[in-house]
């Protein structure tokens, strides 16, 4: 027999909550990757070699598109349908955590379109009936971690922080015993560690990272006949 509700009982107690995005993208303009962000240092955005430039995604000028979010930024790979590289600042000063909170409080995994992406090239973005959904061990793995982008000196700023790398051009497939540093998993544990670094030098850090696009990677087909790519290794600086 099912027990009703109390009439003091919430609804929201028992509904998971769902990620909240900054639905002005032109904000982003000021809130992506500063060079300057480390004091008197100027660290420039991950430049690339010009045998890959034919693959990256351009503006309609045709220059490099370096797509702009909350605390960081990122290229995308238009031949791979991921991101090449993102750049990102880094701050877990007490001042910056003031208004973060817990990965429950903001929501679980509700990933979404960049729609920016979505409307200069259809398709490119991979999503979950894509590969990720019918692919049983492969993760929706973050290039820029949540944990390292949910600051900022408002709440909606942390916020906005925390659900921007919740947009599918930060993914890649991952295993999972890669990705998990519940399953020992190697990426997983060495964000962790730079964690842990950065906390011990004052708080803030810049990273680069991305996964190293391999023409030799393996090939996996999942749903309607999608093919995809699947790096093989990742790299984080």
């Amino acid at each position: 027999m099912k027990t009703p509700l109390s009439p003091d009982s919430s609804a929201t107690d028992f509904r998971e909550k769902s990620l909240k995005f900054d639905e002005n993208y032109k904000s982003r303009e000021q809130y992506g990757y500063e060079a300057e962000f480390l004091e008197d240092w100027k660290i420039p955005a991950p430049t690339m070699g010009d045998e890959h430039e034919g693959s990256l995604l351009k503006t309609e000028q045709n220059e490099l598109w370096i797509i702009p979010y909350y605390h960081f930024s990122l290229v995308m790979n238009r031949d791979r349908r991921l991101l090449a590289w993102a750049a990102s600042n880094v701050d877990y000063s007490e001042t910056a955590r003031k208004h973060t909170k817990t990965r429950k409080e903001y929501g679980g995994e509700n990933w979404r379109l960049d729609p920016r992406v979505a409307l200069a090239a259809p398709g490119l973005q991979i999503e979950d009936a894509d590969f990720y959904a019918p692919a049983k061990k492969i993760d929706r793995g973050h290039i820029v971690r949540r944990e390292d982008s949910a600051w900022g000196a408002t709440s909606k700023e942390a916020e906005f922080g925390n659900s921007d790398t919740y947009h599918w051009t930060n993914c890649t497939p991952q295993s999972e015993g890669f990705n998990q540093s519940a399953k020992s998993g190697i990426w997983g544990k060495f964000e962790e560690h730079i964690q842990s670094q950065v906390n011990a030098a004052g708080g803030r850090m810049v990273v680069f990272a991305g996964p190293v696009l391999n023409p030799e990677d393996p090939e996996h087909g999942y749903g309607e006949g999608t093919t995809i790519q699947v790096p093989m290794e990742f790299g984080r600086s």
